[in-house]
């Protein structure tokens, strides 16, 4: 073991590999901080009970800030452990959950959580369209909406009038077809062409014989991998205005 000693007591010691650096008295272990032979840093502690390129060990309270920092503009901010929990907190109370290509200094926020808890994810996929341009009847088959209200990411078609799954998760659905004209109708989602429920006209959503204006609305949800898609099919004709598709991403 190697030592370098000011006024007598030790502030860098080597150690079977390890370096310590212990400020204010000769107590290696108490506020000490510790590159150990694996490279890995530790502070307040000189051993490890996990896997950690970083330890930190606070021997009072339950808050414990391990980054603390000011930018170039006086932004400030800090991360820290609270009653065993993450916490990330900027000078105007937010936490962002940003991305970016590594070595470029050009980061997308993916996710804020503002100071009174609401949480934004504006990149989450999520579309509402509808179709108003046709007063009478449209053929069975696949609806497709061609009026757009929202449309996040662009994963909408309104030449197919498919959705397409832009990652795997699972999807919240909801249709609403006019009947006005019509006779019985069968409504339902399909995912990539086929069914998503399998009883035909004793699935969920079938009506025997509409009445004048009547409006059937059906949801389910859906999980998806990338690239599977939904579509809105009928199997009679139905009215072309008067009716809306939209779904999100839930998780």
């Amino acid at each position: 073991m190697s030592e370098i000693k000011i006024n007598n007591i030790p502030v860098i010691t080597e150690n079977n590999g390890s370096v310590e650096l212990t400020t204010g008295a000769a107590n290696i272990g108490n506020n000490a901080f510790v590159i150990d032979s694996s490279g890995d840093a530790l502070i307040g502690t000189t051993s490890k009970t996990h896997s950690a390129k970083l330890t930190v060990n606070k021997t009072s309270g339950v808050n414990t800030t391990i980054i603390a920092w000011t930018d170039s503009l006086n932004n400030t901010g800090k991360l820290s452990i609270r009653n065993g929990s993450v916490v990330g907190i900027g000078a105007d109370g937010n936490l962002a959950f940003s991305t970016g290509e590594l070595g470029s200094d050009t980061f997308n926020e993916r996710m804020r959580i503002d100071s009174s808890g609401h949480v934004t994810m504006p990149y989450q996929p999520a579309f509402s369209v509808a179709k108003s341009d046709v007063s009478g009847q449209i053929a069975a088959g696949v609806y497709v909406f061609n009026q757009v209200h929202l449309n996040r990411g662009g994963h909408y078609s309104t030449s197919t009038g498919r959705f397409t799954a832009p990652v795997e998760g699972a999807y919240f659905f909801i249709a609403s077809l006019q009947l006005y004209g019509g006779t019985n109708a069968y409504c339902r989602f399909q995912k990539n062409g086929s069914d998503i429920y399998t009883g035909g006209t004793s699935s969920p959503v079938y009506e025997d014989g509409p009445d004048e204006h009547e409006t059937i609305t059906f949801s389910a949800v859906i999980n998806l991998a990338t690239n599977d898609y939904v579509t809105v099919e009928r199997n009679q004709t139905t009215r072309g205005m008067q009716s809306s598709f939209s779904g999100y991403l839930i998780g």
